[in-house]
């Protein structure tokens, strides 16, 4: 049977914000954030009728760059909160304000008629498919306000959290769980039955036939923006290579410059230049 990314947007949707599935999303907030969430409403659950509705309206030519995110308003110890997960498998530019725009932007808008006490605390888990922080430190980072000069967290909880599951370091056995989750790696048995759920409710085989066929449409169009991006990237190459070359630089050096610069190996710096289609 076919297999799809666990971080495709409808499997990550459906895994993590379908009503009565909420055992995923609350694992993962404890997890990753430490927090006991007692109940959790999504603000926009997935079904694939509002998922097809969506794309329809966003355009599928668009679909790439959607943002692959989830909302839900949250109880913890009975106190009202608002949790945030959002996906992001590439770079994007701008991405880390945007990381903050979302929750201060959620944060406001509980705002109530001069009523402050309507403000909920913001818990946001960023899931990252590349290396934002490039010191060479575990995968995850959590930060929140505090007051440097007494070291005292802020009365007001706001925690944004940047789980990199492509890094190797993690400080429980349950967060390598979830990073083996997001690399479509097999879950092992002594993993969380919610990890477990979770995998076994985006398997391809347990997927309806009209989520089938959206999976494969939305595949095709990554794969055709992928190799957009792909002609576009060794365009680029292809022309820095030929300045270099012009301004008399060695061979091994511009070699050297472009594997780095492009973080491609000297066997795909040779094909492309082998490659007469470029």
């Amino acid at each position: 049977m076919k297999k799809i990314s666990r971080t495709n947007d409808l499997a990550f949707k459906k895994a993590f914000s379908s009503n009565g599935n909420t055992k995923p999303i609350i694992g993962l907030a404890k997890d990753i954030l430490g927090i006991e969430i007692k109940e959790i409403i999504f603000k926009q659950p997935y079904t694939i009728e509002s998922y097809s509705k969506n794309i329809k309206e966003i355009q599928t030519a668009k679909y790439y760059q959607t943002i692959k995110d989830i909302a839900a308003d949250a109880k913890i110890n009975y106190r009202g909160v608002n949790v945030i997960s959002e996906l992001q498998v590439k770079e994007g530019i701008k991405f880390l304000e945007r990381s903050f725009f979302y929750p201060t932007e959620t944060f406001a808008q509980n705002y109530d008629e001069n009523k402050y006490d309507s403000l909920k605390p913001i818990y946001a888990i960023n899931i990252l498919g590349f290396k934002m922080f490039k010191q060479d430190l575990d995968g995850l980072r959590i930060f929140e306000m505090y007051d440097r000069k007494h070291n005292e967290s802020f009365p007001i909880n706001f925690n944004v959290a940047y789980f990199e599951y492509k890094k190797e370091i993690f400080d429980t056995d349950v967060q390598k769980y979830w990073r083996d989750y997001f690399l479509d790696k097999e879950i092992l048995d002594n993993a969380p039955d919610y990890i477990k759920s979770a995998a076994e409710t985006v398997e391809y085989a347990n997927l309806n036939k009209e989520e089938r066929e959206m999976i494969d449409m939305l595949e095709r169009i990554a794969a055709d923006q992928k190799a957009r991006e792909d002609w576009v990237r060794y365009d680029d190459i292809k022309k820095s290579i030929e300045i270099m070359t012009e301004l008399n630089i060695p061979f091994k050096t511009i070699i050297e410059k472009i594997t780095q610069k492009y973080n491609i190996t000297v066997e795909q710096v040779n094909e492309l230049l082998n490659d007469s289609s470029y």
